[in-house]
């Protein structure tokens, strides 16, 4: 769906917490999750597919990088309107199709 579209994606392994992070762009927790190739930083992911998994539902989840873990992809406020819209584009793509 993202490539009919023509909206850079990638398939990889994102790191669900509840802790928010403060900001500090060399927390130790940070590299290790670079060097183990995390792709991003979410809070939401890990209580959606519990609560799919508890109930038999299906769930997934798309993201999209608007802060890069190291900090090297910040978006400025425009940037994150036009990246946030292209996803709610796909996601209704995968909604239309199932």
């Amino acid at each position: 769906m993202c490539a009919d579209r023509g909206v850079p994606h990638h398939v990889g392994t994102v790191f669900s917490t509840d802790r928010h992070h403060s900001g500090k762009r060399r927390d130790p927790a940070w590299d290790l999750l670079v060097e183990h190739g995390t792709l991003g930083v979410e809070m939401e992911a890990a209580g959606l597919y519990a609560v799919a998994a508890e109930h038999g539902a299906r769930a997934l989840c798309l993201t999209t990088v608007t802060d890069g873990v190291a900090g090297e992809t910040d978006l400025d406020s425009r940037q994150r309107e036009e990246e946030l819209l292209r996803m709610a584009e796909v996601a209704l793509d995968v909604l239309a199709g199932c």
